[in-house]
């Protein structure tokens, strides 16, 4: 789809987010004028697609509030219309470069932006909108740990993302089965924020996502995680188109309309073996299936820059449904080393097959569809790959 009618400037990032090239051809095909910032010395992928200029800035990690500076400063420089954040981290930027210069974020900010990154927020919202939300419990840091009473439990931060002594960071998760893997997770853990503890739900996890606006949600579409790259519970590595029809839509336009959120959105569910879909969390950001999406018909990135800059657009009706199986290369190899290797995973899924992976994952149809995969693009395609792969087994030499 290529378009004339827009030619504003886009600054997106970070560059070497999961869902970046996706999002920069989207915006691209659409018209738009695409700028990208990445973290210094991490020369992602996206430099491979014709026409987007790539800037670096300071990792938040080492320092947030000059990362947010020295993105206003490109925003300024380059009269970008738009900030456009791909992930957490870069949400807490806009968030911050929206209030300290008046920076236009087509996305959370302010308290939806503590809606997308506090997950205590979230699962308080979600349960007065009426989703099903797993029993939770909260701990002050890793020295609660031992407290912990029942097993197997999932430990995660309470936020997304937080700055700590002007530095952004983001704690790990962790399973814990057994009661010595409490003692181990504590030793392990250097997080300092508050955590939450819920049980681990087995199921299949689902999304729903669509394009929030004045006149409520447009553009719905779900979508059903066929592999996860941790199967205990992570983000997609194959998934597949589903109807809408049977999902809490309902709930999710009461909790979206309450906080007037701005744009797309993913909400992230699981359904258990009795079919009850429980709440898991709102990814108030491009997410990182987003190929799918796209590959629908569904420009959800596009679609939010052309909301946030004319609050009257809507967007056009969305093609009629179709089965789409999407795949990221990268994350199937790394779901094949999570089983090979994983012992966590057997004790909660016994039934759980080595062999019967491997075939999953090695049986390809022609139909099926790759994330950041375009004709002509081999060299993204293969360096994503690659990147992903490398960034599971070195993790001290990948990006963030």
């Amino acid at each position: 789809m290529n378009s004339t009618k827009n030619r504003e400037t886009v600054l997106l990032g970070f560059g070497e987010s999961l869902s970046a090239p996706e999002v920069a051809w989207d915006l691209l095909d659409h018209g738009f004028r695409v700028i990208a910032f990445c973290r210094r010395g991490v020369s992602p992928p996206i430099r491979h697609i014709k026409g987007i200029r790539l800037i670096e800035v300071a990792p938040p990690e080492r320092d947030a509030f000059q990362t947010v500076e020295q993105v206003n400063r490109i925003a300024r420089v380059f009269d970008a219309q738009v900030l456009l954040p791909l992930d957490d981290a870069s949400v807490w930027l806009c968030d911050r470069a929206s209030i300290l210069h008046g920076v236009v974020v087509a996305g959370a900010t302010g308290r939806n932006a503590r809606l997308a990154l506090n997950k205590k927020v979230q699962l308080e919202a979600a349960s007065e909108a009426g989703f099903n939300v797993p029993e939770t419990i909260y701990i002050s840091g890793k020295q609660d740990f031992m407290k912990i009473e029942k097993l197997p439990a999932v430990i995660k931060p309470a936020d997304a993302v937080s700055e700590t002594k002007g530095k952004l960071l983001k704690g790990p998760v962790t399973f814990c089965i057994e009661r010595e893997d409490l003692a181990g997770a504590a030793e392990a853990n250097d997080y300092e924020g508050p955590m939450m503890v819920q049980p681990v739900l087995s199921g299949t996890g689902e999304g729903i996502f669509g394009l929030n606006g004045p006149d409520g949600v447009k553009g719905w579409s779900a979508h059903r995680r066929i592999r996860m790259v941790n199967p205990l519970g992570s983000g997609s590595s194959a998934c597949r188109s589903l109807a809408i029809s049977d999902h809490p839509v309902l709930a999710a336009e009461k909790m979206l309309a309450k906080v007037n959120w701005p744009g797309m959105f993913m909400i992230e569910l699981l359904r258990d073996s009795a079919g009850r879909l429980w709440f898991m969390e709102l990814n108030g950001r491009s997410w990182g299936s987003m190929a799918l999406a796209i590959r629908l018909g569904l420009h959800y990135p596009a679609w939010t820059v052309m909301q946030t800059l004319d609050p009257f657009f809507k967007p056009p009706d969305p093609p009629p449904w179709k089965e789409i199986v999407c795949r990221h290369l990268g994350r199937e190899i790394i779901h094949v080393l999570s089983v090979l290797k994983g012992k966590k995973a057997f004790k909660l899924m016994p039934n759980y097959s080595r062999m019967g992976t491997l075939r999953e994952v090695c049986r390809f149809d022609r139909e099926e569809r790759w994330y950041n995969w375009r004709p002509g693009n081999f060299a993204l395609f293969g360096e994503d790959t690659v990147k992903t792969v490398m960034e599971k087994l070195l993790p001290s030499r990948g990006s963030h």
